[in-house]
């Protein structure tokens, strides 16, 4: 499991590409990255500024399907090498 979102003095956690393919819940989602919710295939894009404590956005999630994978460490990769990145983890591709 990744540990919880960094503290306010914490930097963003920089994740290396052996990391790909990692799996954790929404919340404990703390790194950089494209991340994957592994039953609906919906992709999520985590920038440094959606990480950081007390910037926008902040976002809830709230569902039965808890389960996030890492795709890729570069949350900006074209969508196209995400899909194909997210096939090769044998996961749904719903975006």
């Amino acid at each position: 499991m990744i540990k919880n979102r960094q503290s306010t003095t914490s930097p963003v956690q920089r994740i290396s590409d052996d990391k790909v393919g990692m799996t954790c819940r929404f919340e404990d989602i703390n790194s950089l990255g494209f991340w994957v919710n592994t039953q609906t295939g919906e992709g999520y894009r985590f920038t440094e500024d959606s990480l950081k404590a007390g910037h926008s956005p902040v976002i809830g999630y709230v569902s039965n399907n808890d389960e996030f994978t890492l795709v890729s460490s570069d949350p900006y990769s074209p969508i196209s090498k995400l899909r194909q990145e997210t096939a090769n983890l044998d996961l749904p591709v719903r975006f």
